[in-house]
């Protein structure tokens, strides 16, 4: 009598593939379910379920293979996200109870951790985003890399502001047109997917006032040029996903595009930052 569930197997990996295209490339049609989070050094952690122990594992990195245990997944999950609070946002899964009159509550449920504001990085940007609101008022968002769409709706529920988010993946637009919906946002947040900013239709939305891009160092690198493009005279862009050690590197790149540091959050040995574009609002 084993303790795993009949024929089943877990894989987890830290791989330093840097997409999660590479990632659907490697694994095929391998895994039954497929989790991928950020993990606290930057790299991808990827959580697949097997219906066999495979001879061979596709992806790249450390990983571990051990039969699925069966376990109360539900209160794991619970457990593991409990609600917290960043200034005036209160974030917490649909289980938990709404916070106090006069906060803003927003439900992401347990299943979908990426970008719920537990990572460092998703914290700075909500923390930098309630800065700007107190200072000027904000009327065109962009999210780029939106993953579940918090920072989007986040900024729609405090600021009444029109957002835009974009993904690659086709699955985290889907999660976070569901969360626009849950936190009553979905009339001020389209969510499409997109490669970066390329689109026209990006372009045609904005100028954007606030522009969000929360991925890792070396695409905010690669991506300065389209991403600073969209800030407009007067507004700013808020950048997250970098380690603090990363920060000259990104920052020397945006400085090149006209944006000039306005502020630096830190925490964890992760940074997040808000570039000021000079001139007048419109």
């Amino acid at each position: 009598m084993n303790d795993g569930t009949d024929g089943y197997w877990q894989a987890v990996t830290l791989t330093d593939l840097a997409s999660l295209e590479d990632i659907d490339r490697a694994l095929g049609e391998l895994p039954l379910s497929t989790a991928v989070f950020r993990a606290d050094d930057g790299r991808w952690r990827v959580e697949a379920i097997l219906d066999h122990e495979p001879a061979e594992w596709p992806l790249p990195g450390e990983t571990t293979i051990q039969p699925l245990v069966e376990q109360d997944w539900v209160a794991q999950s619970q457990a593991a996200l409990p609600a917290i609070r960043i200034g005036r946002f209160h974030i917490r899964g649909g289980w938990d109870s709404p916070p106090p009159a006069g906060i803003i509550d927003l439900v992401i449920e347990a299943g979908q951790a990426f970008g719920t504001g537990r990572h460092e990085s998703t914290s700075g940007c909500l923390t930098l985003l309630q800065g700007v609101a107190r200072r000027r008022p904000i009327c065109r968002v962009l999210d780029v890399g939106t993953g579940a769409g918090i920072l989007a709706i986040a900024a729609a529920r405090l600021t009444g502001a029109v957002c835009t988010g974009t993904d690659i993946d086709r699955r985290s637009v889907e999660v976070a047109r569901e969360n626009a919906w849950i936190n009553d946002a979905a009339h001020r947040c389209r969510f499409e997917v997109a490669d970066g900013v390329r689109q026209r239709w990006v372009a045609a939305r904005g100028p954007y006032d606030l522009v969000f891009a929360n991925i890792l160092a070396r695409p905010l690198v690669d991506m300065a040029g389209g991403i600073a493009a969209r800030v407009a005279p007067g507004g700013d862009l808020i950048l997250a996903g970098l380690l603090t050690r990363q920060m000259p590197m990104v920052m020397s790149r945006y400085r090149m595009e006209g944006l000039v540091l306005a502020e630096h959050w830190r925490e964890n040995g992760w940074s997040a930052l808000r570039l000021h574009r000079p001139g007048e609002r419109r």
